[in-house]
């Protein structure tokens, strides 16, 4: 009898260690969730993943490529079955990617691509729109005059698609309306506090009527010295990622736009694929098209933002 409930308590034991192995884990490694959209997006995401039944462990480097490298490693000591990555250094991210694989753990980039690495996907907001989308909100609004461009950084894929897109809207509006770019500049790693001063300088030199600044805190930097230099000067600005001082600068007549990166569209399109990743079925249906990052062609997933201005941004701001 004793010997009969030894051996029934042990596979009662292995069953529930069985249970609880069952259980996937998928990694959401962001660079830092001192980004608003970053900490919405992974914390969406993990949310989602609940829902389907996954265990999601989320994790930051401060913005640091070899803090990232060490977060990748505990992951997957952890045992994670599947790996999001928004890579800090797009060139160097390929190691987490290698170490994964070696792995047998899939990496997906979001938002960014991983320069010559052996990705699953990459899922990430599309670039043309975006910077379409920023330019055109501030063009409308000239009637002509001086325009300054502060895009993100050179080294970024997402910046450079952005600045091609902005580069051919202008060159459509540049003759009809008199439209005269004095100053065209990539700002390195996206930093605010480097176009503030860039255009403190800009602004000595001209009268700036319009700026498209490659993200909302370059934006609210710009608009910050313009209320110090002169607040009843307009000068039209756009921006993107929907962030809550946007929305503010929009609702008070000091930002005309903002483009949105729906957290709940994003975040959640790439719980979606995940989801069938780990279930093994065909994602094919996601697939936007296919880029080149030196190392394959990589499947990639655009989704679509959305444009808020003040018609709109009451609306966006309850929500």
């Amino acid at each position: 009898m004793k010997t009969t409930f030894l051996i029934l308590f042990s596979i009662l034991v292995l069953s529930a260690c069985n249970i609880d192995s069952g259980t996937k884990k998928v990694g959401f490694l962001a660079t830092s969730f001192e980004v608003e959209r970053f900490r919405k997006e992974a914390d969406y995401f993990q949310a989602k993943m609940a829902e389907y039944g996954y265990e999601v462990i989320l994790e930051d480097c401060n913005e640091n490529h070899a803090l990232q490298y060490e977060r990748a490693k505990e992951m997957l000591e952890e045992g994670i079955d599947i790996l999001n990555v928004i890579p800090v250094n797009i060139k160097t991210a390929h190691n987490i990617v290698d170490l994964s694989v070696n792995q047998d753990v899939p990496v997906i980039a979001y938002n960014r691509m991983i320069m010559d690495a052996d990705i699953e996907m990459l899922i990430y907001s599309d670039n043309e729109f975006i910077g379409e989308a920023m330019t055109k909100s501030v063009l409308d609004k000239m009637d002509g005059g001086n325009l300054a461009v502060f895009a993100g950084d050179r080294m970024d894929p997402n910046a450079v698609e952005q600045k091609q897109a902005m580069d051919k809207m202008i060159s459509q509006y540049k003759k009809a309306k008199d439209i005269n770019v004095v100053y065209d500049t990539y700002v390195e790693d996206w930093n605010n506090e480097m176009a503030a001063i860039e255009f403190q300088q800009v602004a000595k030199v001209y009268e700036l009527n319009g700026v498209i600044a490659g993200n909302d805190a370059m934006a609210d930097a710009i608009i910050d010295i313009i209320q110090q230099r002169d607040p009843d000067y307009p000068v039209f600005i756009a921006g993107q990622d929907g962030d809550q001082i946007a929305l503010e600068n929009i609702a008070n007549g000091l930002q005309v736009a903002t483009v949105y990166h729906p957290y709940d569209k994003l975040a959640g399109k790439a719980a979606e694929i995940v989801r069938d990743l780990l279930e093994n079925k065909n994602t094919e249906e996601h697939i936007s098209g296919k880029v080149f990052n030196g190392f394959k062609e990589v499947p990639v997933v655009r989704i679509r933002s959305e444009v808020i201005s003040r018609e709109n941004v009451e609306s966006n701001m309850k929500n």
